[in-house]
């Protein structure tokens, strides 16, 4: 999916929106920037391409989020939607 043409636009528009800048840090040129969900991209399918859902973060700050690869796993491990839960 994430290769997919869909995200690939979902993801310069979030870009665009936010004029190539982290909208936590500021900065601008320079930096590696990650299209960020904010609500986490395997619990909600149907957000995926939501431009509402998505923000503009430096690698710096997007690894600081709840939501960043596996950390929302490991925060919410007694979530009941939590995959590692559903045995």
């Amino acid at each position: 999916i994430r290769m997919s043409l869909e995200y690939k636009l979902w993801r310069k528009a979030v870009f665009e929106r936010d004029n190539f800048t982290c909208i936590l840090c500021k900065r601008r040129g320079g930096i590696t920037l990650n299209a960020d969900h904010l609500k986490p991209f395997s619990l909600y399918p149907e957000l995926r391409f939501e431009l509402s859902n998505g923000r503009t973060l430096c690698k710096e700050w997007h690894r600081k989020t709840e939501t960043y690869g596996f950390s929302y796993w490991i925060n919410h491990k007694d979530d009941k939607q939590n995959p590692i839960n559903q045995n």
